[in-house]
């Protein structure tokens, strides 16, 4: 039987749980979160989907058998980097799926990649328009026209670039097959500091310019 860890268990850890119990296999389910509160939400989203799976809700990582064959972290960013790095240390993890934006400090970013890579360890970022049939079919169609140089423009209201830019910009680097980023322009970001509803994060609005190879979005 096939083994998921869920790590964080709040709002998107907890949408990632029913998602999970959707799957037409058999599962054992570990939900890994401090916080007895958020572990009730995700019990109370799990009882909104009919599955057979066995899930196991847990506090302390101690309870965790010493291997998991896919870990989903859902924690916030301010404590990716060490939740997760401990709990490679702890376990042997198969594949790993991680919450965007990944950390908080650009160090972080380097250690992590040559941690996974020591370890072996096949890992993803959640930016699921790579998965939409309707983007599919869209590179499809830039690949048949022979496309090679246009612009990506997205408007949006009350829309943080500082979190969901990046699956923008995943979305046009998935459509062009392009991997390098030429420049990102942030001189048309509004100078205020947006607020969120959470205390350690900021948020920006404006316009934010970033160019590719022969791609601008």
């Amino acid at each position: 039987m096939n083994s998921i860890l869920i790590l964080g268990s709040g709002q998107i850890g907890s949408r990632h749980l029913q998602g999970v119990l959707k799957l037409n296999r058999d599962l054992y389910v570990f939900v890994l979160d401090p916080s007895n509160e958020s572990l009730t939400l995700s019990k109370e989203r799990a009882a909104e989907v009919e599955h057979k799976h066995h899930i196991n809700y847990i506090t302390n990582p101690n309870e965790l058998p010493s291997e998991i064959d896919v870990v989903i972290i859902a924690t916030d960013a301010s404590i990716r980097y060490k939740v997760a790095s401990d709990l490679i240390a702890r376990i042997k993890i198969g594949f790993l799926i991680l919450e965007k934006v990944l950390f908080q400090m650009v160090e972080e970013y380097d250690l992590f990649g040559q941690l996974i890579i020591s370890k072996n360890i096949s890992t993803w970022v959640n930016h699921p328009r790579r998965m939409y049939p309707y983007y599919k079919k869209l590179k499809e169609e830039i690949k048949q026209t022979n496309l090679k140089k246009f612009e990506v423009v997205y408007v949006g209201n009350n829309w943080g670039i500082g979190c969901n830019a990046i699956h923008l910009i995943d979305l046009v680097s998935y459509l062009t097959d392009s991997k390098t980023i030429n420049s990102i322009q942030s001189d048309f970001l509004d100078p205020e500091i947006a607020p969120t509803k959470r205390d350690k994060f900021i948020e920006f609005t404006g316009q934010l310019v970033v160019k590719f190879n022969d791609v601008s979005l």
